[in-house]
């Protein structure tokens, strides 16, 4: 399995050239150096979506009704419910990845956790 990263810059998201011992993702954007904080880093899961996308950290997914949230809590990969859902989550993620589709991230698309 390959590790891969990505980092929100505030615009989009970019592949990191660099991430320091602390968490620092460095990357080179119209010849300037740039980096962001740990928490603007998020980690492949490894795992691709029904599409075949890379599912990453923060992304946003959806399976039938269900919309969750991919976050690494309790030493695994785990898929938790949009707020205002009162549904189980997903502690069982390598097994199901390949059912949900990605819809977009925390950081690009915050409107899709917005309670309605």
């Amino acid at each position: 399995m390959k590790i891969e990263t990505r980092v929100w810059n505030g615009e989009q998201m970019v592949s990191p050239d660099y991430i320091n011992r602390n968490g620092i993702a460095w990357w080179t954007e119209n010849s300037i150096p740039t980096c962001a904080t740990p928490d603007k880093v998020m980690l492949s899961t490894g795992y691709t979506d029904k599409n075949n996308q890379v599912i990453f950290e923060g992304d946003i997914v959806k399976r039938d009704i269900f919309i969750g949230v991919v976050e690494f809590k309790y030493a695994s990969w785990h898929i938790f419910p949009k707020p205002d859902k009162m549904v189980i989550s997903f502690p069982h993620f390598h097994s199901q990845a390949h059912e949900f589709e990605i819809i977009g991230n925390t950081f690009a698309n915050p409107s899709l956790l917005k309670t309605e």
